[in-house]
């Protein structure tokens, strides 16, 4: 319930009421896109933008989260976590 709540107020306008949770929301994006800008860094990773990316990252995961939450996802988290790395190291392109 806690991660529902989360997943729903981080995009609601911001209030004194969701403070705290726009606060947590930045604070993980933050996160996100400095743990992409160090895997640039040392070659593991090569966008151009790595902010775009980790932040993509981030959206897509939260849309995931809330998704299986309510369950209009019944993939294992698994198999979601597999597909949704799969596509940030190899694209969706086919090739």
């Amino acid at each position: 319930d806690v991660v529902r709540l989360y997943l729903q107020e981080n995009r609601t306008p911001a209030t004194t009421s969701t403070a705290g949770v726009r606060a947590l929301a930045d604070e993980l994006s933050d996160g996100a896109v400095k743990l992409t800008e160090a895997a640039v860094e040392r070659g593991l990773l090569e966008v151009s933008d790595p902010r775009v990316s980790g932040l993509a990252v981030v959206g897509a995961i939260e849309q995931l989260a809330l998704s299986v939450l309510r369950g209009q996802l019944d993939a294992p988290p698994l198999e979601v976590g597999r597909i949704v790395v799969s596509m940030v190291l190899d694209g969706i392109r086919v090739r």
